[in-house]
C-alpha cells in the first residue's frame, strides 16, 4: 500500500522532532552516570562497562534508523538534484550515528587511565567516524542554505541554517579538547544542542522549499 504525500510529510516533521530528541540522549547520562556526564564526552556514557551503556548505544541506534527513514520519505517526495543531495547527506550522517554507536569507546578516559588493548585505535575510528557523519551535516546544511536563500518564502529559516556553519570546524576542534575534560563536557553539550537543532532543521526546512516552489510553478 503506497503512503499518502500528506501523510509521509506528517511523518517527517514527527521524525526529525524525535529524532532531534533521542540524539540528546546524553541528558539521561545526568542522572544515571553523573560522573561521567559531567566531565566527559557523550561517547563516554556509551563506553563498554558503563551503567545503561546498552541505553545510549539503543538510543543512537534507533536516532540513525529514524534518521534514514526520514532520507528516504524526502527522496520520494523530491526531484531536484540539489534536493536529492541534501537528503543523501543527512542519510551520510545517519550512518554515522550508526557507526559511532556501533564503534563505541572501550575505556572512559576521566575516570581512569586507559589501559584497554588498542584504545587509542578505537577511539581515533569513534572519532573519524563522527567527524565524517557531522562533516556531511555540515555540508547538507549549506547546501539547503544556498537553496533557501533564491527561494523568497524561506528567506528568514536561512539565516538559521548558518548555524550548521559551525559544524564542521567544532566538530575538527572537538578532538583536540579530548583530553581536556571539564572544558570538553560543557563545550560539546552546547555543540551537541546545535546539532540536535539542526537534525530537525533540515528536514522541515527542505520541506518548505519544496512547498514553496510547487506554489510558485
Amino acid at each position: 500500500m503506497q503512503i499518502s504525500k500528506q501523510l509521509r510529510v506528517k511523518t517527517i516533521y514527527i521524525g526529525a522532532a524525535l529524532a532531534a530528541v533521542l540524539y540528546s540522549s546524553w541528558l539521561v547520562g545526568y542522572f544515571v552516570n553523573p560522573s561521567v556526564a559531567l566531565k566527559g564526552t557523550a561517547s563516554e556514557l556509551a563506553a563498554f562497562g558503563q551503567p545503561w551503556r546498552l541505553l545510549f548505544v539503543g538510543l543512537d541506534i534507533a536516532t540513525s534508523i529514524i534518521l534514514l527513514f526520514i532520507g528516504i520519505m524526502l527522496i520520494t517526495l523530491i526531484k531536484r538534484r540539489l534536493h536529492k543531495l541534501v537528503a543523501a547527506l543527512y542519510m551520510a550522517f545517519a550512518c554515522g550515528v550508526f557507526l559511532t554507536a556501533i564503534f563505541s569507546l572501550n575505556c572512559v578516559s576521566v575516570q581512569a587511565v586507559c589501559s584497554h588493548a588498542g584504545h587509542i585505535e578505537r577511539m581515533l575510528v569513534h572519532i573519524t567516524i563522527g567527524t565524517c557523519g557531522l562533516s556531511a551535516l555540515f555540508i547538507a546544511s549549506m547546501v539547503e542554505v544556498n537553496i533557501a536563500r533564491q527561494n523568497s518564502i524561506v528567506k528568514k529559516s536561512s539565516k538559521f541554517l548558518y548555524i550548521g556553519a559551525g559544524l564542521g570546524l567544532l566538530s575538527l576542534a572537538l578532538p583536540a579538547l579530548m583530553y581536556q575534560p571539564y572544558l570538553i563536557a560543557g563545550v560539546q553539550r552546547a555543540f551537541l544542542v546545535i546539532v540536535a537543532y539542526v537534525i530537525w532543521l533540515i528536514p522541515t526546512t527542505l520541506l518548505s522549499i519544496i512547498s514553496g516552489q510547487k506554489e510558485t510553478e
